[in-house]
């Protein structure tokens, strides 16, 4: 009798529980709220879906490419990696040459500070615009890009480009504009890392 009392109470909070959760929103969200088909990414103002954002939509790994890497802290480059020294053009430099290459390649940017700023007639500090380009620092905490401009309404930290690159319909796409080193979204960020 006790384990049948036991086995009732089991499942009947567990029922509760559970249905509990199914009907759970976020308040974010009116009760009303449907996806939106046909919404405008860079023009409605909504809260974006990015469950499925990054390479493949997320379900696979990024690749860990050994070949082609470029170490902008070498030769030629000799980018200054202690934040002293503003390294924009040496990185664009760098990223430029790796999407001549035919396969791509990674720019790689050993543990430090890169100091970076928009050049006045750009709206970006940083340009990609070739497929098969990645820019890859030491990881968070190590690698670091340091914006060191404070006039960036408009612009981007790092732009990724149309021309040969995956930019669809002759839009440019913007990562990292406005975001801090904690990922919140922060108009006066100064820093991200890679």
């Amino acid at each position: 009798m006790k384990r049948s009392v036991c086995l009732f109470l089991f499942l009947t909070i567990n029922t509760i529980l559970f249905a509990q959760a199914q009907t759970w929103r976020s308040e974010l969200y009116p009760e009303n709220w449907k996806a939106p088909g046909d919404a405008n990414f860079y023009s409605d103002k909504l809260i974006q879906d990015f469950s499925y954002a990054g390479y493949h939509r997320g379900e696979k790994e990024i690749p860990f490419r050994t070949q082609q890497v470029l170490d902008v802290t070498r030769p030629p480059y000799n980018a200054d990696h202690t934040g002293m020294k503003d390294v924009t053009a040496i990185l664009q430099k760098a990223i430029h040459d790796v999407g001549q290459l035919k396969q791509g390649g990674i720019v790689y940017l050993p543990k430090g500070t890169y100091k970076i700023s928009p050049d006045t007639a750009k709206d970006y500090c940083l340009l990609i615009d070739h497929s098969h380009v990645v820019l890859r620092g030491a990881g968070p905490g190590e690698t670091f890009l340091y914006n060191s401009s404070i006039i960036m309404r408009g612009k981007a930290i790092i732009k990724i480009g149309t021309g040969n690159s995956w930019a669809s319909e002759g839009q440019n796409k913007e990562l990292l504009k406005g975001f801090d080193e904690t990922g919140e979204n922060n108009s006066s960020a100064k820093c991200i890392w890679l």
